[in-house]
Order: structure tokens, then C-alpha cells, then sequence
């Protein structure tokens, strides 16, 4: 090395992004068993108004006639399986 020329020290080179900051993620909140029975229920009682209707209005077109209290219990009788399989699949899904 000639002598006018002086060692370069290497120049500290800054980092173009920031480091990644990681935050902790959110969990899953969780449906309490009481709250998945009320949208069970709710979900039953809904498909329980449409049911009824179809089963009462809807099955004349097809040649089946119904009458009130007929409709109501085939009607409910769907009703409670469908309560009892969605609150069972909601909390298959919580678990």
C-alpha cells in the first residue's frame, strides 16, 4: 500500500426498512353455550316462519293439501331437529 493512501474503514450501512415489529395476533372469540343456543333457536325460529308457510301454501301446488294444524306439525317437528343440529354444529365449531 503506498504511503498517501490511509486505510478506509467500511462504512456502516443503515438498514433500508425497519425492523418487522410483531405484534401478537387476536384470538378467535369464542361463542358462550348459552349465546349458541339463542342462534340456534333464533336460526330454528326463522326457518320455522318459512317452513310453516311453504308447508301450509307451497305443497297445495304440488298435490299434497295440508291443512293448518297439519302444516304446524310437520313443520315443527323440523323445527326441532334443526335447533338441536345447528346448536351441534355451532359448538363442534367453538370447540
Amino acid at each position: 500500500m503506498p504511503m498517501c493512501q490511509r486505510p478506509v474503514k467500511p462504512a456502516k450501512l443503515k438498514p433500508k426498512y425497519p425492523r418487522p415489529v410483531y405484534l401478537p395476533q387476536p384470538q378467535p372469540v369464542k361463542q358462550t353455550k348459552a349465546m349458541s343456543a339463542i342462534e340456534a333457536i333464533t336460526n330454528a325460529t326463522l326457518g320455522f316462519v318459512v317452513s310453516w308457510s311453504f308447508t301450509f301454501w307451497g305443497l297445495p301446488l304440488f298435490g299434497i293439501e295440508p291443512d293448518a294444524i297439519q302444516a304446524l306439525w310437520i313443520t315443527a317437528s323440523y323445527f326441532f331437529i334443526s335447533a338441536l343440529r345447528t346448536y351441534a354444529i355451532r359448538r363442534a365449531f367453538n370447540f
